[in-house]
């Protein structure tokens, strides 16, 4: 027979869980009109991405999720980059966001230009939806990738495409070792 105090100890932990999800929802209830709102007047480009990226620091330091990163002085001054990251949840985009301090495009599955705000955060800040299933048109956004490359603009994408609930790696779907980009040289 099971112990009492282990299976109140279970449930008292997973009524936590339950309130903080649930605080975490509430903000961002109060916090993603607002973001929507003033996204629809800032200008594209920079200023967007700063609105983005200071809200996305926000909604962490409000939900009590304490950011820490390790490395940072590996960025500096290399110039356009390709970042790969792995995809485990809605919140990647939110940390990376928030935490790397360098511009970059995100590369992002175009299904998402249809979300609200997610499509209004992808147009006005400039990143870049592609297309996943026609051949034609992924090509031309590689292109398009390669293009901002060239401008000097870095790129990050989740190789994996989506994340799944299982823990774990899932095959890649894009893979940047085939744009068509060389650095200049001599």
């Amino acid at each position: 027979m099971e112990d009492w105090g282990a299976r109140a100890g279970r449930l008292a932990g997973r009524a936590g869980a339950l309130l903080y999800a649930g605080y975490v929802g509430v903000l961002l209830l109060l916090t993603l009109p607002a973001l929507w709102g003033l996204l629809l007047l800032a200008p594209r480009g920079r200023p967007a991405d700063r609105l983005v990226r200071r809200w996305c620091r926000g909604l962490l330091a409000l939900s009590g999720c304490p950011l820490r990163v390790e490395g940072l002085e590996n960025l500096l001054g290399i110039g356009p980059a390709v970042f790969a990251a792995n995809h485990a949840s809605y919140l990647d985009s939110v940390v990376l966001l928030a935490a790397l301090p360098v511009e970059f495009a995100f590369i992002a599955k175009r299904e998402l230009l249809s979300w609200p705000v997610v499509g209004t955060v992808i147009r006005k800040v400039g990143h870049l939806p592609v297309e996943r299933a026609d051949l034609a048109r992924s090509v031309a956004d590689a292109e398009r990738a390669s293009a901002l490359l060239h401008a000097g603009t870095s790129l990050l994408f989740f190789p994996e495409g989506t994340f799944a609930r299982p823990p774990g790696i899932l095959p890649f779907r894009w893979d940047a070792s085939r744009l068509p980009w060389r650095p200049a040289g001599p």
